[in-house]
């Protein structure tokens, strides 16, 4: 079947935003980056993307697999996901810092941030960078910290753990965090007065906090998870726009709170094994996409 040579842009009436469809060879070559589709086990699928203007230079660096499932990975979340996967978030957050002051020596590369989920991700990302040894050097640099922090509960807690590698759980806050992340959010993980998990990002240029819920005594196993934004207006919030707006969205609901301001929330359920972070950067574009709309409904 012949395609036009064209980059067709649909705009859907719904979100997601528009999505480009890429129709032929010589606008693939104009292109800085490129997605597809994966399905690495039956029945998930995942949605994979490769930065062409990193695989350049890492091909010109000496590694030429890079886009052939080489060992010089362009996207390395599945494995900062996976560690320290299953520890209490005190002792996760150890393991973290440690990994990060062990590649951060090994390489070495100084990391631009003190948060510890995102600075061992921004690690490996130069690591891989850097070439196929660097990766090399850096995964067993990471390797190497987990063990000597943890022991061998790293490894029973792993072999125990209930999420497939990739997939975004709420009972590993971690992994919503660099879901977040890989969307091109800010994620920063905290604990609330009640000792669950909350992770404060920005959507749309506002504030945004996500909850986690049906978490055990600990703050851990929790089963889903809440997108929430509040605005302070200049005139009260009322309960008629808030139900203008609920009767004609679907998946968010809105809120007209005491103090007059107004509050979006929308919630996900992340109980058992999860969904891909394909699903979830979908979950994530949605949020995102209402956040918006939400912004220009309450005139803020």
């Amino acid at each position: 079947m012949a395609l036009h040579p064209v980059c067709q842009v649909n705009r859907p009436a719904a979100p997601p935003p528009p999505v480009v469809n890429i129709l032929h060879a010589v606008t693939m070559s104009r292109m800085d980056r490129l997605f597809g589709v994966t399905m690495a086990e039956p029945g998930a699928s995942q949605l994979v993307s490769g930065d062409l203007k990193r695989a350049e230079a890492l091909v010109a660096q000496g590694a030429p697999d890079v886009l052939t499932g080489g060992k010089a990975r362009i996207s390395l979340g599945p494995l900062v996901q996976d560690i320290g996967k299953g520890l209490p978030m005190d002792m996760r957050k150890l393991v973290l810092a440690a990994c990060v002051a062990a590649v951060a020596s090994a390489l070495p590369v100084a990391a631009q941030t003190d948060d510890p989920f995102a600075a061992i991700k921004q690690l490996m990302d130069k690591a891989a960078g850097q070439g196929a040894n660097a990766l090399d050097e850096a995964e067993a640099a990471v390797k190497a910290a987990t063990d000597a922090v943890t022991g061998d509960r790293g490894a029973n807690v792993a072999e125990g753990a209930t999420a497939s590698p990739g997939m975004v759980t709420a009972g590993d806050p971690m992994s919503v965090v660099l879901g977040l992340q890989d969307y091109g959010l800010s994620a920063r993980l905290e604990t609330d007065d009640a000792g669950d998990p909350v992770i404060r990002s920005k959507s749309s240029g506002a504030n945004t906090n996500v909850y986690f819920y049906g978490c055990d005594d600990n703050g851990q196993e929790c089963r889903s998870i809440a997108f929430s934004a509040g605005f302070e207006l200049d005139a009260p919030f009322t309960a008629d726009q808030a139900n203008a707006w609920n009767s004609d969205k679907r998946f968010s609901k809105s809120y007209a709170l005491e103090d007059g301001s107004a509050q979006i929330e929308m919630d996900v359920n992340l109980m058992g094994g999860g969904i891909t972070a394909g699903n979830f950067a979908d979950v994530v574009d949605w949020w995102d996409y209402s956040v918006g709309e939400y912004k220009t409904f309450i005139g803020w």
